[in-house]
């Protein structure tokens, strides 16, 4: 009665099925879970939000707006008459402008490209994150897929080794194998008794690296189809060399890290000499015309068109030349940076 209810619980269950993955599905889902990725992400959506920024900053007006009222007390805005929480026209007053920066000296460009070279290399960094992901990914994937196959081949070369044992120990009794054959087979089938055992630790293991990474549990079994090996080809020395420090992104934060400590000194570097700016201005400041439809207006909205030229002298100057020299060493600490990490791809 007991097996016959253990037989229907069993077939009731159904079939269980370990969850195949190909090697495109599991890099996908390791990019999906992998926090790294996430986090470079967001930082290249911050760095790419802030150069947008930078270039409305230049190109686009700046508007205000603003109004004041003073309902209680003695109000400056009608000849400090008190106020006993009323208000009316004359203690009210807007204010709205713009500002259209047409050219500072080039210091906007500079700041848009900064800011640009910030983004590439946040773009760089996220390449560089998603190509450590590919690699591990796909060694744990290749790993589990060889280590299933030792334990697969160590299950036959057991069983083998187990019916040569019997085998043995048929004819050693029947005294057609001596006692050193039996006790050689036997040792042959222990021998394989403990390769099965070390090939399913190692399948364990690779395992337990295989569904850490797209967090499954540890001891959850996986699928793995067969995989064909395509042809490999190989690159030339130069070639590889050449290609590298294009496509490699650490190479190219690398470029774009240089490229900006450049421009930031030279815009210390400009802080030395005279800076121009121009700008077109509008603004309008009147009293609201609310709570009296006939109150004269005697403010009219303004505008001009401005040049401002500032001298680079007084008592900072001592400063300018220490925050001058700071980037210039940092400028140069980059350059050399790059070409370790040149020297470091060559090798």
């Amino acid at each position: 009665m007991r097996i016959i209810i253990a037989c229907i619980v069993l077939l009731s269950a159904g079939p269980v099925f370990a969850e195949q993955f190909t090697t495109d599905a599991y890099l996908k889902r390791a990019f999906d879970i992998a926090p790294e990725v996430a986090s470079s992400q967001q930082a290249f959506r911050a760095s790419e939000a802030q150069w947008k920024q930078s270039m409305t900053d230049a190109w686009l007006p700046a508007l205000t707006a603003s109004a004041n009222a003073n309902p209680w007390g003695y109000n400056p805005l009608n000849a400090n008459v008190w106020n006993s929480w009323n208000i009316n026209a004359v203690d009210t007053t807007y204010s709205v402008g713009a500002a259209w920066n047409l050219f500072n000296s080039f210091y906007d460009w500079r700041k848009i490209s900064q800011a640009r070279l910030t983004k590439d290399a946040a773009h760089a960094v996220l390449d560089q994150v998603r190509e450590t992901i590919s690699i591990n990914a796909l060694t744990a994937y290749l790993d589990l897929y060889l280590k299933q196959k030792i334990k697969a081949v160590a299950d036959v070369d057991l069983a083998a080794q187990k019916a040569q044992y019997d085998l043995t120990l048929d004819l050693y009794k029947h005294g057609m194998k001596s006692k050193s054959d039996l006790l050689k087979s036997e040792t042959d089938w222990h021998s394989s008794e403990l390769r099965d055992f070390s090939a399913e630790g190692d399948r364990k293991k690779s395992l337990y690296h295989f569904n850490l990474l797209i967090n499954r549990a540890v001891d959850e079994s996986a699928e793995l189809p067969e995989l064909t090996q395509g042809p490999t080809q190989f690159l030339d020395a130069d070639e590889a060399v050449r290609r590298s420090e294009v496509q490699r992104p650490e190479l190219r934060q690398s470029a774009f890290n240089l490229k900006n400590s450049e421009l930031t000194a030279q815009q210390a570097e400009q802080n030395f000499i005279p800076k121009l700016s121009a700008a077109f201005n509008w603004n309008e400041n009147r009293p609201a015309p609310f709570g009296n439809g006939l109150l004269p207006i005697t403010q009219r909205p303004f505008y001009f068109f401005g040049l401002t030229l500032s001298l680079p002298v007084g008592y900072t100057i001592g400063s300018q030349v220490e925050a001058y020299e700071a980037p210039r060493a940092q400028a140069r600490q980059a350059a050399y940076d790059r070409a370790t990490l040149l020297r470091t791809v060559r090798e």
